[in-house]
């Protein structure tokens, strides 16, 4: 732990990690945006969260899973409204639900490496524009800055009502699965030696990632193989984690590495999941670290000063 916390010049560092509200495919208030629109707004809500100048982005890259032309499209119409110089790249990336987590983690090899000095790590997915027709919406904009798929009327019996929606005798259903959802998150990440430089505070240092195969009759075991995969490299325990921010496509899947895990239910995603809010694919990924780092500062966990 003393090796991680130890300052260098050459930490990766993250300086804004920014969402937009989640909201339900088709109804829900995000419905009228389109890709494009979602990641403008994201993008810029996060450079002037952070302060940093837009000429400073060498690279931009968009994690997106079901967008049209691989979200290449989406992402450089997003890129070029909003003014960045013409050396400022863009890319996207594609491993599934994971997808805006792993453009984190390519993000970070292009710092680290010397190749950028600043980069944009986002996420994006308009399930709404993925699958189905644009529905008709009356709803405003200004209406919806909160997430809108909260099923707060829910109940045990209500739950416990629903029928499997997989095998006749199944345990998933409807209430105890992700919504399809729209949404688009934001991290904007450089060296610690590059943020000194330039004035910048970093709220966050990015450590590690890790990738794990499963068995591919297993959906969404993967955590529990590359969580342990990761924390051995650090010589790390669970013990040693204050939160974990897990993706829950299914009730059955997070229980399962919950439990392979031997995690408390208390320090897994408090500030609700996927089956909460909802799961824009491509967004995912960084969505969960936005409030992973918002959760630690909120908790007072990782102050400010200590980052």
């Amino acid at each position: 732990m003393n090796s991680i916390l130890k300052k260098s010049a050459s930490d990766i560092v993250v300086l804004a990690a920014q969402r937009t509200p989640i909201t339900k495919a088709i109804k829900g208030g995000l419905a009228k945006l389109y890709p494009e629109e979602l990641l403008q707004q994201i993008i810029e809500g996060t450079i002037q969260k952070s302060g940093v100048n837009k000429a400073l982005i060498d690279d931009v890259l968009v994690g997106t899973v079901c967008q049209t032309l691989g979200g290449q499209k989406a992402s450089a119409l997003a890129v070029k409204s909003l003014g960045f110089p013409v050396k400022t790249t863009i890319n996207t990336v594609n491993r599934q639900c994971a997808s805006s987590a792993q453009a984190i983690s390519y993000s970070a090899s292009t710092l680290a490496s010397g190749e950028n000095m600043f980069t944009i790590a986002a996420g994006v997915e308009s399930m709404t524009h993925d699958y189905f027709f644009l529905m008709p919406n009356p709803w405003h904009w200004n209406y919806h800055a909160v997430d809108d798929g909260i099923r707060g009327k829910s109940t045990y019996d209500k739950l416990a009502s629903l029928k499997p929606v997989f095998a006749e005798n199944g345990t998933t259903t409807a209430g105890n699965s992700s919504q399809i959802s729209d949404g688009a998150s934001c991290m904007i990440l450089t060296t610690r030696g590059s943020a000194e430089k330039f004035g910048y505070k970093p709220i966050a240092r990015f450590v590690g990632s890790s990738v794990a195969g499963v068995p591919s009759a297993y959906m969404g075991i993967g955590p529990a193989v590359s969580i342990p995969q990761l924390l051995a490299r650090f010589n790390l325990s669970t013990r040693d984690i204050g939160i974990f921010e897990l993706n829950e496509a299914f009730a059955s899947q997070s229980l399962y590495c919950i439990r392979e895990l031997g995690l408390e239910m208390k320090r897994v995603n408090p500030y609700g999941g996927a089956i909460a809010l909802g799961h824009p694919l491509g967004a995912t990924g960084a969505r969960l670290g936005a409030t992973l780092i918002n959760g630690l500062h909120a908790q007072t966990m990782n102050p400010p000063n200590e980052v």
